[in-house]
C-alpha cells in the first residue's frame, strides 16, 4: 500500500476547486504544481490519455487508483464526462469536495479494494444500463490483469483500458497479456529531460518526483476493445 495521504490534503483540495478552469483541457498546469495533489504521472503522457479519452466523448468514466486526486481531477475536467467512479483503497478524503465543485456530475465512490465484492455489486447498480467507457488501471500494479478481467464485463462495447506504469515489468507484462481489438503505448519522458537540463533545485513537488523515478514508472498502455 502507498503512505498515507500528506496533512493539509482537504484543505489543498478546497483551495484548488475554487478556481474556475476551462473544462476540455489535456493538462492542468496549477494540479501538476500543486504541493500534495499532484498526479503521479507525466505531464505528457497524461495530456495524450485525457486527449485520447475525451475524443470518445465518454458518458462513464472509472480510475482504479484514485491516490490523492490529481488524475481524477483531469478525469473530470479533462474529459467532460457526465459520470465518473473512482476507486481508491486508502480512501477518498476529498470526495464531497468534488462534488461540491462539479455539481452537474454524478459521481460514484469506491473507498475500498478495486475487487471488494459488495463494492463491485454496488458500482454494478450504479452503472444501471451503461457501460464504463474510459478505465484507467492505477492501482495495485501486480494486479492490473485480475483489475482488467474483473471489469472487462463492465465496459462498453467500444469501451478503451489506459493502463499506467507500462515500462515497468509487472505493469508491462500484464499489459502484454491483455485482450483487445488493438493497442497502443503512450510514453513520453519529456518532462524529466528538461528537469535533468535544467539541474538545480526541483520548481515543484511534481519535478522532484520526476528526479526521484528519473526515466522509470511511466508509460501508458491503451486496450481498444
Amino acid at each position: 500500500m502507498d503512505d498515507p495521504f500528506p496533512e493539509g490534503l482537504r484543505d489543498e483540495w478546497a483551495r484548488l476547486l475554487r478556481v474556475q478552469r476551462p473544462a476540455g483541457r489535456d493538462c492542468y498546469a496549477d494540479i501538476m504544481e500543486s504541493p500534495c495533489c499532484f498526479p503521479l504521472q507525466r505531464a505528457g503522457e497524461l495530456a495524450r490519455m485525457i486527449h485520447l479519452a475525451r475524443e470518445r466523448e465518454p458518458r462513464v468514466v472509472l480510475e482504479i487508483g484514485a491516490d490523492k486526486g490529481g488524475g481524477l481531477y483531469h478525469w473530470v475536467a479533462g474529459t467532460r464526462a457526465p459520470r465518473v467512479a473512482a476507486c481508491e483503497v486508502r480512501g477518498l478524503p476529498y470526495a464531497d469536495l468534488f462534488e461540491k465543485a462539479f455539481p452537474a456530475v454524478d459521481f460514484h465512490w469506491m473507498p475500498c479494494s478495486s475487487r471488494d465484492p459488495a463494492a463491485l455489486v454496488a458500482l454494478r447498480e450504479w452503472l444501471g444500463r451503461d457501460g464504463i467507457d474510459c478505465l484507467f488501471l492505477d492501482g495495485d500494479k501486480a494486479e492490473f490483469l485480475a483489475d482488467f478481467r474483473t471489469y472487462r464485463p463492465l465496459l462498453a462495447k467500444a469501451g478503451v483500458v489506459f493502463v499506467h506504469d507500462i515500462t515497468d515489468d509487472v505493469p508491462g507484462e500484464a499489459f502484454h497479456r491483455m485482450e483487445g481489438r488493438s493497442k497502443q503505448r503512450l510514453i513520453d519522458r519529456t518532462d524529466w529531460e528538461l528537469s535533468k537540463r535544467r539541474g538545480g533545485d526541483p520548481s515543484c513537488a511534481h519535478e522532484a518526483w520526476l528526479r526521484h523515478w528519473q526515466g522509470r514508472s511511466c508509460g501508458v498502455g491503451v486496450v481498444y476493445l
